[in-house]
């Protein structure tokens, strides 16, 4: 695909964005205020950013994304969602801190916050993307809770959604 065609799409994908979470002509959505590049991992199920290598799995080695859809995330405070979403420099998860705390990361103790975006995630049956993303009360990294697979967690035994929402990720591929 060229250059040319793939700018094209992905500016298509963000007006459409801005279109669907109701933003109209004047809001639409744009390119600066998504980061794109996150991808699930078929191993583990969390979603991480591919954007530095494949960061480190809870299944040993680097996560694996050569099945996953290329999801954005929200960077801007503009944005619709629920804020305070930030990337492990040491897994490269997406993880939501909870009061002090930073969640279990495989690196060993908490997620590294140094060098990371603020994330804002939907939330919602509603939320536009796909279902059902969740938070994981104990590492604190979101996955994906629509698979067979199994979910191992960083904090032991597999990750557990019990205090989770619904949250919905759109992809541009």
């Amino acid at each position: 695909m060229s250059q040319l065609r793939r700018n094209l799409l992905v500016t298509g994908a963000f007006v459409g964005l801005g279109m669907s979470l109701g933003l109209g002509v004047s809001g639409r959505a744009r390119a600066s205020e998504y980061q794109s590049n996150w991808r699930w991992c078929r191993r583990c199920q969390a979603l991480f950013w591919g954007g530095r290598g494949g960061g480190l799995c809870r299944m040993g080695g680097p996560h694996d994304g050569s099945a996953s859809a290329n999801y954005i995330v929200a960077t801007s405070e503009r944005a619709p969602g629920q804020p305070g979403w930030r990337w492990c420099h040491h897994c490269h998860s997406l993880y939501l801190p909870v009061g002090d705390t930073r969640g279990v990361c495989v690196h060993g103790g908490e997620h590294g916050i140094e060098s990371s975006a603020s994330y804002r995630l939907s939330a919602g049956a509603d939320a536009p993307g796909q279902h059902p993303w969740r938070w994981c009360r104990v590492c604190q990294c979101l996955f994906y809770a629509g698979s067979s697979a199994v979910a191992p967690c960083a904090g032991g035994s597999v990750h557990d959604p019990s205090q989770s929402g619904d949250y919905g990720l759109l992809s541009i591929d």
